[in-house]
């Protein structure tokens, strides 16, 4: 799996992760992880879509991360991003690698548009996690909002981050 996250560092990312018993190192030290951590600014959308490719030409992943798309609009234009988009999960599709787009919206009712950058019709299956305060606490949860060519729940499901990882309530 190839990782590449616009938001923060590999070492904040790995000791995030290590917070919810998630320890990303094995998979890095085995090769079958590749992270790619840059701030959207450190250059232009071009030069980003030719790292990103020379490194799944070389890396030659299953999957591809990019989290978050939000950031590209942060690199250039939206027209730009959306094309940078659009390039890079065709270019993806040509040798098989799954792509999964990771989105910060801030609004629920905005999934469709894929922050506005206008990828749903493209997208197989959207996935929303929201927050919402219920008393004194904030509860989680999860809802699969679209999944082209499968059944699926129109539930919203609440799950947890613990020092075990992620663990769906089960009531």
């Amino acid at each position: 799996m190839l990782y590449v996250n616009f938001e923060e560092s590999r070492k904040s990312l790995i000791a995030g992760m290590l917070s919810i018993g998630i320890d990303l190192r094995p998979a890095l030290e085995d090769a079958s992880l590749r992270l790619m951590t840059m701030m959207p600014e450190s250059m232009g959308i071009e030069e980003h879509l030719y790292h990103e490719i020379t490194t799944i030409k070389s890396f030659q992943p299953e999957h591809l991360v990019v989290d978050a798309i939000s950031a590209c609009k942060r690199i250039a234009c939206e027209k730009a991003s959306f094309d940078f988009l659009m390039r890079l999960i065709h270019f993806c599709r040509k040798r098989s690698v799954t792509v999964i787009l990771i989105n910060q919206a801030k609004s629920a009712w905005k999934y469709h548009q894929i922050s506005g950058i206008g990828l749903s019709s493209l997208i197989d299956t959207i996935i929303t996690l929201h927050n919402k305060d219920v008393g004194n606490e904030t509860n989680r949860m999860l809802q699969v909002k679209k999944s082209r060519g499968t059944r699926h729940s129109n539930k919203y499901h609440t799950y947890f981050l613990t020092d075990k990882g992620i663990q769906f309530d089960t009531d």
